[in-house]
């Protein structure tokens, strides 16, 4: 599947107009992992761990204490993702996280 990624994109790519292209094994369940969601959105290990337990509909205090982080650490965190994301709620972070790995799932 192909499909356009949208938001602003790393410097070393070129270009604002950029394609995801997803290939999977039909016969193989895909497995997608938090490094997949940092690719795919140019995050460090840090702001896609957060991204995915955010998807995973955890709280921030939640992630916080189990990632022995402080709450201002990941707070910190969530803003860089709100920038690099072009996004103001987490609400719309958690639907392009989930829409990315919806696609890895089904890309239909």
């Amino acid at each position: 599947m192909v499909t356009p990624l949208h938001g602003p994109q790393p410097e070393w790519w070129g270009s604002d107009e950029v394609v995801g292209v997803f290939i999977n094994d039909p016969n193989t369940p895909p497995t997608i992992t938090a490094d997949h969601l940092g690719q795919a959105f140019g995050l460090t290990p840090a702001e896609a761990r957060l991204l995915w337990a955010l998807a995973e509909g955890k709280r921030l205090e939640t992630y916080a204490e189990e990632a022995a982080l402080s709450l201002h650490t990941v707070r910190g965190y969530l803003k860089t993702l709100f920038l690099k994301m072009d996004c103001n709620r987490q609400s719309e972070l958690v639907r392009k996280a989930t829409g990315v790995i919806r696609l890895a799932i089904d890309p239909r």
